[in-house]
């Protein structure tokens, strides 16, 4: 190969070199870009959607009735279900032991 020839394949080998960097970057970007809206939108199935549609349906998911702690019907079934826990404990060892 004559210095020509050699400076014309060391070119040829640089360009295919930075072509490949070039594809390696836009891939990396692409699962960077892929990654982030992942871990924004949870999982690949919400990935086209907004964030707002995200929201909305959050929102329209909510219950319609939250107890909150401190609410006397809470209160009323907690001691409720003391009481019925405590029936339970009590007669189905009776049954096995003696019926």
């Amino acid at each position: 190969m004559s210095k020509l020839e050699k400076r014309e394949h060391l070119k040829e080998m640089w360009r295919l070199a930075f072509l490949k960097a070039m594809g390696a970057s836009n891939i990396k970007r692409i699962f960077k870009r892929l990654h982030d809206r992942v871990v924004t939108f949870g999982t690949t199935k919400n990935i086209n959607r907004t964030r707002q549609d995200i929201e909305k349906k959050i929102l329209e998911a909510k219950p319609k009735i939250v107890l909150m702690p401190d609410d006397p019907f809470k209160r009323f079934w907690s001691v409720m279900m003391i009481f019925l826990l405590g029936y339970v404990a009590t007669l189905v060892p009776y049954h096995i032991c003696f019926i």
